[in-house]
C-alpha cells in the first residue's frame, strides 16, 4: 500500500522548513526512479498554459499547483504510464467534476461543468486532484489522558471531530467495540472488559470493574498500542483509525500520545491515484512525520511509538 500522500502532506504542512524540503527532494528522487516521460518544468508549463473558460477559469495557486504537478509527474512516468490526469481548478468549490484534462503528450483540453454543449470526456478512474478537498488542518490537536475512576482506569480522548474522522454513524459504539484492538498482542478490545462512552467531542474508555483494571494494567506496563477502529461497514478500503500509546499510571493524570491513522487512501476525494509504491523513508523520518501528520497504519508498531 502506498504511503505517498502521507509524505506529500508532510512535505507541505510540516512546521520544519528544512524537513519539508528534505521530503520534497525524496519525492523527486522517487518519481525520477520511475522514468519520467517529461521534465518537471515542461509539465508545469503545460499546466500553466491551461486557462479554463470565462465562466469557469482554471486557477491553481502555489500549493495546489505543486500538488497537481506531483500528480502529473507521477502519472506520466514509464512505470505508471497514465494517459490523462484531471486537474480541478482551485476556485471550483463544491464540485469534483470537470477540470483540465492533461494528456501524457502534454496537450490538454478543458471540461467545463456548466457548459451544456459538446465537451471533452474523461473516465471516472482517471487520476485527479481536487483542491477544495485538501485535508483540513485542525487547530485543536487530539489529546488523550489516562486517569482513574471508581471502576478502575479511564482513558479520555478529547478534541475529536467525528465528522472529519468519518465516524458519524448510529452504529459507531458497536463498531468500535467489535473492531478495536491492542498491538502488538492483537488482543480484541472487547476482551479487555472496557466500556466506551461518547461525550461532546470526546470518547471515554473505562474499565468495567477493578478485575478488568488489573487486566488493562498489563498492557499499560508493556506500553502497548490501542487502535480504535470503526471497521469497514461504511468504507471497506479507506478509513481513519486512532492510535494511542498506552503508558503506566504513574500519576492521577498521564498524558498519552495519540494520533489519527490512515488506512488506505483516506484522501481519495482530494488526490485520487493508484500507485503501490512510496518514497523510501527511514524510522527517524517516520517519527518526525508522525509528530504532526497522520501516519499510515503500517507504520504503527512499538519500535516507532517507543520514540514518541
Amino acid at each position: 500500500m502506498s504511503h505517498f500522500l502521507n509524505i506529500l502532506i508532510a512535505s507541505l504542512e510540516h512546521t520544519d522548513k528544512t524537513f519539508r524540503e528534505h521530503l520534497s527532494n525524496k519525492i523527486d528522487l522517487w518519481i525520477s526512479s520511475k522514468k519520467p516521460k517529461h521534465s518537471k518544468d515542461s509539465i508545469e508549463k503545460a499546466i500553466l498554459e491551461c486557462k479554463g473558460t470565462p465562466i469557469e477559469p482554471f486557477i491553481l495557486r502555489k500549493k495546489h499547483l505543486y500538488v497537481s504537478l506531483m500528480l502529473a509527474m507521477l502519472a506520466f512516468t514509464k512505470e505508471e504510464n497514465q494517459r490523462v490526469v484531471r486537474l480541478i481548478s482551485e476556485d471550483t468549490y463544491g464540485l469534483n467534476t470537470g477540470g483540465c484534462l492533461l494528456k501524457d503528450d502534454l496537450s490538454f483540453s478543458y471540461h467545463e461543468n456548466f457548459y451544456k454543449g459538446k465537451k471533452p470526456k474523461y473516465k471516472e478512474n482517471n487520476w485527479f486532484s481536487c483542491p477544495w478537498k485538501y485535508p483540513s488542518r485542525k487547530k485543536n490537536k487530539i489529546k488523550a489522558n489516562l486517569g482513574f475512576s471508581e471502576n478502575g482506569y479511564k482513558i479520555k480522548i478529547k478534541n475529536l471531530n467525528l465528522e472529519l474522522l468519518g465516524w458519524k454513524n448510529s452504529l459507531l459504539y458497536h463498531d468500535l467495540m467489535s473492531n478495536s484492538y491492542i498491538l502488538p498482542e492483537a488482543k480484541n478490545f472487547d476482551s479487555l472488559g472496557c466500556s466506551i462512552r461518547f461525550e461532546n467531542q470526546s470518547i471515554e474508555i473505562e474499565t468495567k470493574s477493578t478485575d478488568n483494571m488489573l487486566k488493562l494494567s498489563v498492557y499499560l506496563m508493556r506500553k502497548s498500542i490501542l487502535i480504535l477502529d470503526p471497521g469497514d461497514r461504511w468504507s471497506p478500503k479507506n478509513r481513519t483509525l486512532i492510535a494511542i500509546k498506552l503508558m503506566p499510571a504513574i500519576s492521577e493524570d498521564v498524558e498519552l500520545f495519540v494520533t489519527p491513522v490512515s488506512y488506505g487512501n483516506i484522501w481519495i476525494d482530494w488526490f485520487n491515484y493508484d500507485c503501490k509504491s512510496s518514497p523510501e523513508i527511514d524510522i527517524s523520518e517516520r517519527i518526525e512525520i508522525i509528530r504532526e501528520i497522520h501516519p499510515p497504519l503500517e507504520w504503527i508498531d512499538n519500535n516507532l511509538m517507543s520514540s514518541l
